[in-house]
């Protein structure tokens, strides 16, 4: 492994090097009793290199928002500042966000690196002098590494998913698969001088969760990311805002690609948090301080609920049993119950595809442009029984969140205003994109509706009038089509 000494840092002497505050050009750490981002930001820098100095693996968990991605990039920039030929790692769950990476990467130089070393930053423009290659297969990496063409190497989480090739699957997938990312973690190494990468940075880190998991990538990670005197990187920084996505033991799982194993064995969650984690939560700053989410967030609940709705209750029924007979879904297999009821966006609509999205629910990573959660297993057979229930009754399925949702977020009335307009304002915090486009679609269907109803009956139709059913029957039509 590499031999650089990394030594300690503290927060005054980072900020000596690296202004967390773009728009105060004098801004230098003001110490523990500043409450500011900035601050926060610089005193997790040092506490990362520190962690990463002591014990070569790092797990930032702040918060969304609090700028993992900006600390990240200055621990990168350190160590060129200390090792100007070092090779750092970037694995990222896909190719936009390895964009967005070299973006960030190119504004941190330009606005928040202090001194045009012409190690970092060049005195001609203010631009990044380390360079940058993507590589979105491995054997790429490896080629690019043996080349020696770059100082910052990103890739995908995907790509440890495609190391075996269409027309080699077969049985022997996984042995493949692990035969394979050994290779390339040889061949990386060997061009390394046998010392592998001086950083890898893993954004999305909670991709790791599954270390007992039979896919592909699972197996691939291991062999790829290696164990004792062979591991791939000397450093591990591992990136994820929910470190215990499903379960406290993600935490175990995440670390033991990075950790050996008696570095684990019969370690609390907690316990590794401690040692190997840093966790904290973003404060809004206000007129006179900063303050938590708990303070200016009224949090309400959803319980799952179809009470006084048999129609729905009957539909998920239906659902539950369409799992069995054609899916052969099992008690074992909770990912797709879960995935519903936690918000599955898939009922009834027909999504177009997206590079950005990726279904976590899956176990393993598909091609690139099938990352939508309409690609799950239980897709086609949701779609069908959604288009059926909306031929029948002219709505949506009810999901068992979502519908109670939409409900706290209508008016009870759209023309006569009883009360403020903002008081029928919402803000609503999801998990995941597809929510948003699912939530989006729920809640204008729901005013079209109510706003259908106040149409038609000015017209002197009713209910049951035979051009209301026609009108209805005519966008279930549309509904199916994904109109």
């Amino acid at each position: 492994m590499p031999q650089t000494d990394w030594g300690g840092l503290l927060p005054q002497k980072v900020s000596d090097w690296i202004n967390f505050d773009r728009d105060n050009v004098d801004w230098h750490y003001e110490g523990k009793e500043s409450t500011s981002m900035a601050s926060r930001q610089v005193e997790g820098v040092a506490y990362l290199w520190n962690l990463l100095s002591t014990h070569n693996v790092a797990l930032q968990a702040d918060e969304v928002g609090m700028g993992k991605t900006f600390q990240a990039l200055a621990v990168a920039a350190l160590l060129w500042k200390m090792k100007p030929d070092a090779k750092v790692l970037v694995m990222a769950p896909n190719r936009d966000i390895c964009a967005y990476w070299e973006r960030e990467l190119n504004a941190f130089v330009h606005f928040h690196f202090r001194e045009a070393d012409h190690c970092i930053k060049n005195s001609v423009d203010g631009g990044l002098v380390p360079v940058v290659q993507k590589c979105w297969r491995l054997d790429d990496l490896a080629a690019a590494v043996e080349s020696n063409a770059g100082h910052l190497y990103l890739t995908t989480i995907y790509s440890l998913s495609g190391l075996v090739p269409q027309e080699e699957k077969d049985n022997n997938i996984i042995a493949k698969a692990r035969a394979n990312a050994k290779k390339t973690r040889n061949r990386i190494r060997h061009a390394l001088d046998e010392d592998g990468f001086d950083l890898v940075i893993i954004d999305e880190a909670h991709y790791f969760r599954n270390k007992n998991g039979k896919s592909q990538r699972v197996n691939a990670a291991e062999e790829f990311f290696g164990s004792g005197a062979t591991r791939l990187a000397d450093k591990s920084l591992l990136l994820t805002a929910t470190p215990s996505h499903t379960h406290l033991n993600d935490i175990n799982n995440i670390l033991s690609y990075f950790l050996e194993v008696e570095e684990l064995e019969k370690k609390a969650p907690e316990v590794l948090m401690q040692s190997y984690g840093l966790r904290r939560f973003r404060r809004m700053k206000g007129i006179d301080r900063y303050h938590s989410k708990r303070e200016y967030r009224n949090e309400k609940a959803i319980p799952c609920d179809f009470s006084e709705r048999p129609e729905s209750e009957m539909f998920f029924a239906l659902y539950q049993k369409k799992l069995v007979t054609e899916l052969k879904f099992t008690r074992d297999n909770k990912s797709l119950l879960y995935g519903f009821l936690e918000g599955f966006e898939s009922p009834g609509r027909r999504l177009g595809q997206s590079d950005n999205l990726v279904n976590e629910q899956e176990d393993d990573i598909g091609e690139e442009n099938q990352k939508d959660f309409s690609k799950a297993r239980d897709t086609k057979m949701l779609t069908r029984l959604s288009e059926q229930y909306f031929t029948s009754y002219g709505r949506s399925p009810d999901h068992p969140k979502y519908g109670q949702l939409v409900d706290m977020c209508l008016p009870n009335n759209l023309f006569i205003a009883p009360r403020d307009l903002h008081e029928d304002k919402h803000l609503v915090f999801v998990r995941r994109i597809p929510s948003v486009r699912e939530l989006t679609q729920r809640i204008n269907e729901a005013y079209d509706a109510i706003l259908a109803v106040k149409i038609y009956r000015a017209w002197g139709l009713e209910d049951n009038d035979s051009v209301v059913k026609k009108w209805r029957a005519t966008s279930a039509e549309n509904h199916g089509n994904g109109a």
